[in-house]
């Protein structure tokens, strides 16, 4: 698999970086690899009516009061 080098890198936005890693208890190297693959998969085409009725689909329980006060308790 390739390897990818970034230069030039802040100090602070490598500790800040590493803070973020530690949190989710990963490697800075696996905190870069997955926001670097999600990144890349990321959709850049235009937002068709298909993807918000699938929104809709998803996000159809947030207007249910009893859905939304089990999630919160």
């Amino acid at each position: 698999m390739p390897d990818v080098l970034i230069r030039n890198l802040p100090a602070e936005d490598l500790t800040l970086l590493d803070e973020q890693a530690a949190r989710l208890g990963i490697s800075r190297t696996e905190y870069l690899r997955r926001h670097l693959h999600r990144e890349a998969r990321r959709t850049v085409g235009p937002v068709t009516a298909a993807d918000l009725r699938a929104l809709g689909d998803l996000v159809a329980d947030l207007a249910d009061e009893t859905v939304m006060s089990d999630a919160w308790s």
